[in-house]
C-alpha cells in the first residue's frame, strides 16, 4: 500500500534520511532546486548535462516560464512538457514543478521520446555504423598488407636457410635434403 506524502518537505527529508542522494546523481531524470525566478540553485548531473548554458537554454515559446508562473500562482505541483537543452539539440521533457514553502521550486524532468526524435537517432546510428565500417575496412587493409609482408619474410627466410650467401648455390642442408628426396622417390 502506498503512503501519501503530506508535503514536499517530507519528500526532501525522506531523500536525505534514506541516503538517496546517490540515486539522484546516477539517474537520467533531471532534478533541481530552483529559486523563485526559476534559476537552478542546486541540481543533479543529468540536469547539468541537459542545461549546458543556463536553464532552460531553449524556451522560445516561454513554456518553462509559464510552468514556473503556474506553479507559483497555484501553489501546487504543476506538470507540463517543455523543450530543454541547447538550441538545435534540445529535447522534450515531461516536467514537474513542486513549489516549496520558502518560495523555491523542486523540479523533475524526464525525457519524452517522440516520433520526431527517431530520424535524428537513426541518422546518428547510421553515421556511427559508417565510421565503424570504415575503421573495419582500414583494419582489413592493414591486415592484408601485414600478411603480404609476412609471406615475403617467410620466402626470404626459406631462401636464406637453403642458400649459401656468398656463392648463392644450395648450402649443405639443401644438398642433403635434395639427396634424401632422390633416395625416397627412386625407391
Amino acid at each position: 500500500m502506498r503512503t501519501k506524502l503530506k508535503s514536499t518537505s517530507e519528500l526532501i527529508d525522506l531523500i536525505a534520511q534514506h541516503g538517496l542522494e546517490p540515486f539522484l546523481e546516477s539517474t537520467r531524470t533531471l532534478a533541481a532546486l530552483l529559486d523563485s525566478h526559476g534559476q537552478a540553485v542546486a541540481s543533479n548531473a543529468a540536469f547539468e548535462a541537459a542545461a549546458v548554458n543556463g536553464f532552460p537554454t531553449h524556451d522560445a515559446h516561454g513554456e518553462f516560464s509559464g510552468l514556473v508562473q503556474a506553479a507559483k500562482v497555484n501553489r501546487k505541483a504543476t506538470q507540463a512538457q517543455v523543450d530543454i537543452g541547447p538550441e538545435g539539440d534540445h529535447g522534450r521533457y515531461d516536467c514537474l514543478l513542486i513549489p516549496l514553502a520558502d518560495g523555491r521550486l523542486l523540479f523533475f524532468g524526464e525525457r519524452v521520446f517522440t516520433a520526431l526524435d527517431l530520424p535524428e537517432k537513426q541518422r546518428r546510428l547510421l553515421e556511427s555504423h559508417e565510421r565503424v565500417r570504415a575503421e573495419l575496412e582500414a583494419v582489413k587493409r592493414t591486415l592484408g598488407n601485414k600478411e603480404t609482408e609476412l609471406q615475403a619474410v617467410l620466402v626470404q627466410a626459406d631462401e636464406v636457410s637453403h642458400t649459401d650467401a656468398l656463392t648463392t648455390l644450395p648450402n649443405r642442408r639443401q644438398i642433403v635434403a635434395n639427396m634424401q628426396d632422390q633416395v625416397i622417390y627412386s625407391e
